[in-house]
């Protein structure tokens, strides 16, 4: 049976925003259920002491985990084991001020196919992000007792798997028996703690069983965008120590590197994600640009994974999405741009043409890694962090000037980080 934890690793990992957690748990239970189908009989509850929970609920739900880079401001969950989708939508916050600064989420796991919708732009989960029933370990729980959660009585019941260190605990609500209050999962990677608002129901209303349905959007891959050029472009990446392949990773200008740093650091997610180093490149790219793909390395020594309907255009978003249908055809100056490049559309050779697929063409080439720095010279001596915790909000106009001189000053008085790669 696959690890627990290493499931949830790889589910975390593969969508580096707050839904992984929804993205995870699909893996998880799948796991999990394989797993206790192996325990012995006699760890199962009596039939009469399994508790009945519905197999359909619609409510409004909140993670007091926050576990994630980004802070969920409100949610709203359909779950349907008779259709056997889930659908969580999400209000989330980044971490730094301002109402312009949320993004509106919808993950949508299907038992086919699941998806991610993010600033009108929807993307295709990996397949392993399917729909996966999420009760049916209650028949190996203990029965905890009553408790009380923001008001509302429920009884606990809990399941422990000492051998992955893993940790479940449901609390139905006492006075239907059927609907969840609280769901919280515990492992060494991640957590999650769920609590349900009191409006959740069983019997779902016509505009739950709408959020059921596909959107037209996910069922195609948005057109590439008009005016295809050859063009260059200059662009930083936060990566791991000694790794320097650009396929299927993220890059982005100054300001859109600016404010991912400042994300990733504020937040304390820049060891978890094993980055160290900061490294420049200047780019060819062919600028009829694709759907941005969400690319990360599930450990700092795999080959990245994106998550996009796009496998050759060079994909482009404003930072974080923050603009209509995520950024990928319209004006980014005033907020940076992030690019993806697929690794079927990396230049084999410096005489194969950029340009559209087809025809023998590539995307995108390496012209040259123009130099790479420590990022604790970056964050910690020359203070960037300090200015990204200052200035505290989009776009980090002055602190882009940091990551600025530190590639292009020598002289650590004038800002400037040594090239470690040298």
């Amino acid at each position: 049976m696959p690890s627990l934890s290493k499931t949830l690793l790889l589910g975390a990992s593969v969508v580096n925003v707050a839904s992984a957690t929804t993205d995870a748990q699909s893996q998880f239970f799948n796991n999990l259920a394989e797993h206790l189908e192996s325990l012995p009989h006699s760890r199962l509850l009596s039939e009469s002491d399994v508790p009945s929970l519905a197999p359909t609920y619609a409510g409004s739900v909140k993670d007091a985990s926050q576990t994630s880079s980004m802070v969920k401001v409100s949610g709203f969950e359909v779950y349907s084991e008779t259709v056997s989708m889930r659908v969580v939508q999400t209000l989330e916050r980044l971490p730094f001020n301002g109402t312009d600064n949320q993004l509106n989420m919808s993950t949508i796991l299907a038992v086919n196919k699941s998806y991610l919708i993010l600033s009108e732009r929807c993307q295709p989960l990996p397949d392993e992000d399917k729909f996966a029933p999420m009760y049916g370990w209650l028949k190996y729980a203990k029965n905890l007792g009553n408790m009380t959660i923001d008001d509302r009585a429920c009884t606990s019941y809990g399941l422990t798997v000492p051998t992955e260190n893993v940790s479940l605990a449901l609390c139905i609500d006492a006075e239907t028996g059927r609907l969840p209050v609280s769901f919280n999962v515990t492992s060494p990677l991640y957590q999650t703690k769920s609590i349900y608002g009191a409006d959740i129901h069983e019997t779902l209303t016509s505009s739950d069983e709408a959020l059921l349905q596909i959107p037209d959007q996910c069922l195609e891959p948005p057109p590439i965008c008009d005016g295809g050029e050859v063009t260059e472009l200059d662009v930083y990446i936060f990566h791991p120590a000694n790794q320097f392949d650009l396929y299927n990773e993220d890059v982005a200008d100054l300001l859109g590197d600016t404010a991912f740093i400042c994300s990733d650091a504020a937040s304390g997610h820049t060891d978890s994600d094993a980055y160290e180093w900061v490294s420049r490149y200047s780019l060819q790219v062919w600028s009829g640009w694709g759907d941005y793909g969400e690319c990360n390395r599930p450990s700092p020594h795999e080959e990245g994974v994106c998550i996009s309907f796009e496998d050759y255009a060079v994909g482009r978003e404003a930072s974080f999405g923050l603009k209509p249908k995520g950024g990928q055809c319209v004006d980014n100056s005033d907020i940076g741009s992030w690019y993806s490049l697929p690794k079927d559309g990396m230049c084999q050779n410096d005489t194969q043409t950029l340009g559209p697929k087809g025809d023998g063409n590539c995307s995108w080439r390496v012209v040259e890694k123009l130099k790479t720095i420590n990022g604790t010279c970056l964050l910690k001596d020359q203070g960037m962090l300090n200015s990204c915790l200052s200035e505290t909000s989009l776009p980090f106009k002055k602190t882009q000037y940091v990551l600025f001189n530190a590639f292009n000053e020598t002289d650590p008085a004038k800002g400037g980080c040594p090239d470690i790669s040298k």
